[in-house]
C-alpha cells in the first residue's frame, strides 16, 4: 500500500496527503475532504461533520484492505 510508512523506530504510520487539509479541533466542515474510496457516510451527507470519528472509520476501511486486499 502506498499510504504506510515506517518511521526510524519500526513504527507504523497511515498517511494520505493526496486531498488533505488541516481541521482545527472543534470546527464543522462542510466540504468532502479524503480519499473517495476511503470516505466516511457523514462526510457524503454533506450535512457537516465534526472532529476526527470519520479518521476512524478511514482507518478501518484501510485494515479492512489489508487484511483481505
Amino acid at each position: 500500500m502506498d499510504n504506510i510508512l515506517i518511521d526510524q523506530k519500526g513504527h507504523i504510520k497511515i498517511c494520505d496527503f493526496g486531498i488533505s487539509k488541516i481541521i482545527e479541533t472543534g470546527s464543522t466542515i462542510y466540504e468532502q475532504v479524503g480519499t473517495p474510496c476511503y470516505i466516511a457516510p457523514e462526510i457524503l451527507g454533506l450535512n457537516g461533520y465534526r472532529d476526527f470519528a470519520s479518521d476512524i472509520w478511514s482507518a478501518g476501511v484501510v485494515l479492512y484492505c489489508m487484511l483481505y486486499g
